[in-house]
């Protein structure tokens, strides 16, 4: 009788050690399906960035006197992503423009609102960087795909 007991103890743990088995596959067989999905989307937004360049632009030091009170001083790099197969033809118009290109750099940097400014992903700033790089270099093909704003500080004067 002990013995019978003891067999159908070991059976039923036996079963449930199967079972457990098999929902852990199922589990981590759904997982590693959403995992390969993960991966699959990291491979196409590294070639997708590896299809542009990030161009310097230069670094600003820029005092912002259109804010109400105080000035600001605003430190920064500034970059432009663009499409590898643009690369060579932006690179010849930066090089003919690059003052011009500064220029209007400093003059959206200039005239930047307290709210841009603050802003925490400078979507505003960026936006305008954007238009006025491309309205300097020529806007007859897309040279820029965005601007990117590196080491951005800014303090009152």
């Amino acid at each position: 009788m002990a013995a019978l007991l003891k067999y159908k103890m070991f059976l039923i743990f036996g079963l449930l050690m199967v079972f457990e088995g098999i929902g852990l596959c199922l589990f981590l067989g759904g997982s590693s399906s959403s995992s390969t999905q993960a991966e699959e989307a990291m491979v196409k937004d590294a070639q997708a960035q590896a299809s542009f360049t990030e161009f310097e632009l230069g670094d600003y030091k820029v005092s912002n006197h259109s804010l109400e009170g105080s000035p600001l001083r605003i430190d920064c790099k500034i970059f432009a992503e663009v499409p590898k197969e643009y690369e060579p033809k932006f690179q010849e118009a930066y090089e003919l423009k690059k003052h011009r290109v500064r220029d209007a750099i400093l003059s959206v940097i200039r005239a930047a609102s307290y709210g841009d400014i603050t802003d925490p992903d400078l979507g505003a700033v960026k936006r305008k960087l954007k238009k006025a790089i491309t309205d300097v270099v020529g806007s007859d093909k897309p040279y820029v795909s965005q601007v990117i704003v590196s080491d951005f500080q800014s303090y009152e004067l």
